[in-house]
């Protein structure tokens, strides 16, 4: 079926649908990326334009819905994406965690990829916690004393993380190669990640835009990479929803070209390094 261009009105239908969806604000200039990334699903549909299709996704059940949002997200990751902040995080956000639940008397510690996308960055954490468990950085505690909890709301990014199998372009972004022979095993060109490090991750759909009520307390949050897409209102009211979830002392990591002040006035920046993080401000 030849489904013709994808005219600014349709586009102007398709991003608000959208928006209301997931959050993600789509600019002018992604108008092409809409019609390529939509294009197929349109077909597959049977529907003779973009119009008509909106008309369909309007009335769309889960299936539907979830393919266009998958097919909207874009699932950029790495290793150790943005090294200075990483070094951040072993050498002060870990270290002032583990203290807190010390003098708390408590015996775990919680991390929440709020954008795990295909598991790089909650792995990235899990991996570090092992290797700063051998090096007895952790001070009494264990790499599984942490609770790792990873979200997205991207069903095939979730999928591929769970799985925790990559191919070489992805192995190599950013990631060391002694912890590539440490840690991996291979299965042919693809490369698995070993269950020590993969149970340390518990993994679950979620939609930014809902409620975090049920997804407990956490000692560190990272929110990185993902605001960027969201119009103002949502990034308000997801940072609202974030220090909600937060310990009153526990850290707040957003990526490096991301500015929470704009949006939120309820934290504070910690510099340390050449990066930053955020912690609540005291009420």
């Amino acid at each position: 079926m030849n489904v013709p261009s994808l005219e600014k009105h349709e586009f102007d239908l398709l991003r608000g649908l959208i928006e209301t969806w997931c959050g993600i604000s789509l600019e002018d200039a992604k108008m092409y990326l809409v019609e390529t990334r939509l294009r197929e699903v349109v077909v597959e549909t049977g529907c003779a334009s973009f119009g008509e299709f909106y008309q369909k996704a309007r009335s769309a059940g889960p299936t539907l819905r979830d393919r266009i949002i998958d097919d909207m997200t874009t699932n950029e990751t790495s290793w150790f994406r943005d090294m200075p902040f990483w070094e951040t995080v072993r050498q002060v956000v870990i270290p002032e965690a583990l203290e807190r639940a010390r003098q708390d008397g408590r015996p775990r510690i919680s991390v929440w990829s709020a954008a795990s996308s295909t598991g790089q960055e909650p792995y990235t954490i899990a991996l570090m916690l092992k290797e700063m468990e051998r090096s007895g950085e952790l001070r009494g505690f264990r790499a599984d004393s942490f609770d790792i909890l990873a979200t997205d709301i991207s069903r095939n990014a979730l999928a591929i993380a769970e799985a925790a199998r990559y191919d070489p372009i992805s192995m190599r972004r950013g990631l060391p190669l002694r912890l590539r022979e440490q840690y991996f095993t291979r299965d042919g060109r693809i490369s698995v990640l070993c269950d020590d490090v993969r149970k340390l991750v518990r993994f679950r759909r979620l939609n930014l835009l809902d409620s975090f009520g049920n997804l407990g307390v956490f000692d560190v949050v990272l929110l990185r990479n993902v605001l960027i897409y969201f119009a103002a209102a949502w990034k308000r009211n997801i940072l609202r929803k974030t220090g909600e979830v937060m310990r009153s002392e526990g850290a707040l990591a957003a990526g490096a070209t991301e500015t929470l002040e704009l949006y939120s006035s309820d934290f504070h920046v910690v510099r340390h390094g050449r990066s930053t993080y955020y912690r609540l401000k005291e009420t």
